[in-house]
C-alpha cells in the first residue's frame, strides 16, 4: 500500500541549515502523517509504525498569485 502525506509548512521554504535540521523535519513529518492516518482514515498508530515509513522527497507547490 502506498500512502502519500504532504506537509504544507511555509517555514520550510528556507533552505535547511544542517543535516540535523533535515532529520528533525523528517521525524516531524512522519509523526504528523501517522496522526493524520488515525484522524482521517481511522488507522491506528500501532498498525503504521513511523520507523517503517519511507521519505520519498520534497514537492514544490506553485500557484499563480492572481488566482488563475
Amino acid at each position: 500500500m502506498l500512502l502519500v502525506y504532504t506537509s504544507l509548512n511555509t517555514s520550510m521554504e528556507l533552505p535547511f541549515s544542517s543535516a540535523h535540521c533535515v532529520l528533525l523535519h523528517i521525524i516531524g513529518v512522519r509523526n504528523a502523517a501517522q496522526r493524520k492516518l488515525l484522524d482521517e482514515l481511522g488507522i491506528p498508530a500501532e498498525d503504521v509504525p513511523v520507523d517503517e515509513f519511507t521519505t520519498l522527497g520534497r514537492i514544490l507547490y506553485k500557484a499563480p498569485s492572481d488566482g488563475r
